[in-house]
């Protein structure tokens, strides 16, 4: 079993083994849950979350929503805290653009889920991790989730729930991920579908879902074996 798309070439080049990508985390029963409707002068509130270290990359979105035209309103909540935090800060004070951000640190899990529900996308920026359990959360809360297309986000957001950004250049990376919050902003009938596709993407990664692809791995194995006596 691997956890990623990379885990699994890694495997196949170093063991010569086939194996069957099952991400890492999961979660609970999904309930439904209401998305949010946003009105077309509401501004297009984004969720950020996560651990405040360099291989999360806030710096990535943070200088994507400097690149987004004046006539797109939105604001940044982020969630979390770390020993970049002050780095970030500064560099949305430097970007001009901290008036739009509000900085939660580390809440309650109440107060973080509350938060979640009330944002319109999520902004996944991690250049270094396998899955993340964020990426499960804002899906269960039909939230939308722009990410980058690698590490275990490739395997999980496709275009049912979200927008994947491939892995170019850094300053492409910024206008694509810059476009795709914008295409957010001015289609709402696009973020309302993929708000329905999320809650329902969410629901393959249920802990049961998880334990019956293991299950099916072992009643293969088992039944191979027995073939083989």
């Amino acid at each position: 079993m691997a956890a990623t798309e990379k885990n699994k070439n890694d495997i196949q080049k170093f063991w010569n083994v086939k194996s069957i990508i099952i991400p890492e985390v999961g979660m609970n029963e999904v309930e439904f849950q209401k998305t949010n409707k946003r009105d077309k002068l509401e501004p297009l509130k984004i969720i950020w979350s996560g651990q405040h270290t360099g291989g999360k990359a806030l710096n990535i979105l943070l200088k994507s929503l400097v690149l987004l035209p004046d006539n797109v309103n939105w604001e940044l909540h982020i969630l979390g805290d770390g020993h970049m935090t002050k780095k970030w800060k500064h560099l949305s004070k430097k970007l001009k653009i901290n008036a739009n951000c509000k900085w939660y640190g580390w809440v309650e899990k109440n107060t973080a889920t509350e938060v979640m529900k009330s944002a319109h996308v999520l902004c996944i920026t991690s250049v270094k991790d396998l899955t993340s359990t964020v990426t499960l959360e804002g899906l269960s809360y039909g939230l939308p989730i722009i990410s980058i297309d690698h590490c275990g986000f490739s395997n999980v957001i496709n275009s049912t729930c979200g927008i994947k950004i491939p892995i170019r250049f850094p300053n492409e990376l910024h206008h694509l991920f810059s476009n795709a919050i914008k295409n957010m902003y001015f289609d709402e009938n696009l973020r309302r579908k993929l708000c329905k596709g999320a809650y329902l993407r969410a629901q393959s990664f249920t802990w049961y879902k998880k334990g019956e692809k293991i299950n099916n791995i072992y009643l293969s194995l088992f039944k191979n074996k027995h073939i083989e006596k």
